[in-house]
């Protein structure tokens, strides 16, 4: 699993509906290997969603500029785009002041008073057109000892920009509104929501990349703390990045980029018909170490555009709900439960109130999920038979009879397990122990009479030999010891006896082994199921 955990124990699909994952996530454990064993020990899993939209850098993040108004909502006149002279009643007004509004840059103050009703502006104003009337805020600016935190909301002005419609364009106002999601060094993350106009009208938005709904290249953001409705101050950055383009997966040899696996998470069609927002999420498992494949840093799956709603579907009977997705369409994982510490990505529509009802493994209807970010887990804790945790290690492929047969028990029920062969799998037992294990398949076989056991003998019938070499028999001894073995097995007519061992190259280990012929045996049976009729010859 991804935490390591040893109670998590999932024998097979069916088991892992036993349980009630199916139906229950769990809380401390986010992924589970669905292969028994050490086997996918080093696997990683990565999971990404929609947690940021983008990054603002060199931004004070422990102080703010908090803005006290001697003048509000002054009517004033720009004559023409972009001035630094506009007309003004110039009561109370005096030069050194600091000018806010929705056409004034950051830090702009009045340089001078040249006439009554006239006052110039350190810096252009922002509007293309004019003439044009607006309101001014005159002021004083104090630096303020405030640490920006996650949850508080981000606002920036709309005014310069041009909203597309259709056929016709509309110059912007009023401000974008986002939300903190990451804090760094001299940075924040932060996850573009809504759009409110001059006029008061709020309307839900998702961030376009370098367009209209995303925070300008370089500026000024305004911060309001969550549950407020009032600005508490603001600050300026240097740049800006899109988010998902800067997140990676961290590999033991090596780094991907999520934008090359993928487009960006965000909001389904089937969440956002409901009122949701933000269920979008990708999982993929790569062979970190080339454990698996023998090449380190091989993608095995890809799982995208999954949802974390239990409810959703690509489409009418065909579930996008993460976990659910994961459960019939992966072959190396189970998926339990959300990752720890997701972060609110949303307030309440057209507030500043966070949106408390955000967890993961619930339906979509009305919901703006929380976010993960990237999440890359190291899977661990799988062990072998004995408990060893390495492949190589003295008893970890030596599973006692008992085991063995009380896992093939399983198999006598034939409501629950529909399988068309039993195989023996190795025969590196001692000769009873080997001729106990077939006559349990066969008894098996025989029970349920719609499978078929292929059986092998012990591979001390065929190859001999000490300390680490291995030495093929003489070809009268295996004929005696092939004999021998199979004269106490139970004769069938649901049983496949062969007896014949294979010499082959085992990649994975970059070494030769001698493997017994049962899985040959079966595999040219399904072929001919496949290809002909059960009832064919597969000798041809």
């Amino acid at each position: 699993t991804d935490d390591g955990s040893p109670e998590i124990k999932i024998l097979s699909t069916q088991d892992y509906n036993n349980k009630g994952y199916d139906l229950n996530a769990l809380s401390n454990t986010v992924i589970a290997a669905r292969n028994p064993g050490s086997w996918a020990n080093d696997l990683k899993v990565s999971i990404i969603d929609s947690k940021a939209d983008q990054i603002l850098s060199g931004i004070n993040t422990s102080q703010v500029v908090n803005f006290t108004a001697a003048i509000t909502n002054r009517s004033a006149t720009v004559h023409v785009g972009s001035a630094t002279t506009i007309g003004i009643s110039t009561a109370s007004i005096s030069v050194g002041q600091v000018v806010r509004g929705d056409i004034i840059p950051e830090g702009t103050t009045v340089t001078a008073i040249p006439n009554v009703g006239i006052v110039s502006l350190s810096s252009p104003t922002t509007n293309s057109e004019g003439p044009i009337t607006t309101v001014l805020d005159f002021g004083a600016n104090a630096v303020v000892s405030s640490a920006l935190a996650v949850g508080m909301g981000v606002t920036q002005t709309m005014v310069g920009k041009v909203i597309a419609g259709s056929g016709t364009t509309a110059a912007a106002d009023g401000f974008l509104k986002g939300m903190i999601t990451e804090i760094g060094n001299s940075q924040i993350s932060v996850k573009i929501l809504e759009h409110t106009t001059a006029a008061g009208v709020t309307t839900t938005r998702d961030y376009t990349p370098n367009g209209t709904y995303a925070f300008i290249a370089a500026g000024t953001v305004g911060f309001t703390t969550a549950g407020q409705s009032v600005s508490f101050g603001s600050t300026s950055y240097s740049s800006r990045v899109d988010w998902f383009d800067q997140q990676e997966i961290t590999l033991s040899n090596s780094t991907i980029k999520w934008n090359t696996l993928a487009e960006r998470p965000g909001t389904s069609s089937y969440a956002s018909s409901r009122s949701s927002r933000f269920d979008e999420v990708h999982v993929v498992v790569i062979d970190d170490k080339g454990t698996v494949t023998g090449n380190a840093g091989t993608i095995l799956e890809k799982h995208l555009g999954l949802s974390k709603a239990t409810d959703a579907e690509f489409s009418a009977g065909s579930p996008s709900y993460w976990r659910k997705y994961i459960y019939t369409n992966s072959n190396q994982i189970f998926a339990l439960g959300a990752p720890a510490g997701i972060t609110t990505t949303s307030f309440n529509f057209g507030t500043f109130n966070t949106a408390s009802d955000n967890g993961w493994d619930q339906k979509a209807q009305g919901i703006s999920f929380a976010g993960s970010g990237v999440v890359t887990a190291t899977l661990t804790g799988g062990k072998n038979y004995n408990g060893q945790t390495g492949i190589q290690t003295a008893g970890a492929m030596s599973a006692s009879l008992g085991g063995i047969t009380a896992g093939y028990d399983l198999f006598e029920n034939k409501e629950e397990f529909d399988i068309d062969f039993l195989l023996m799998g190795s025969a590196n037992y001692p000769e009873h122990e080997a001729q106990a294990i077939a006559n349990k398949l066969i008894s098996i076989a025989e029970i349920r009479k719609d499978v078929v056991a292929f059986i092998s003998p012990n591979r001390g019938s065929f190859l001999g030999g000490s300390g680490g070499t291995t030495t093929l028999l003489s070809a009268a001894d295996i004929t005696d010891n092939v004999t021998g073995f199979y004269a106490p097995i139970t004769s069938s007519t649901y049983a496949v006896f062969d007896s014949g061992y294979k010499y082959m190259f085992d990649r994975f280990s970059d070494t030769f082994r001698y493997v017994p012929l049962n899985g040959d045996i079966a595999g040219t049976c399904a072929r001919n199921d496949i290809n002909n009729f059960p009832w064919f010859s597969p000798a041809g």
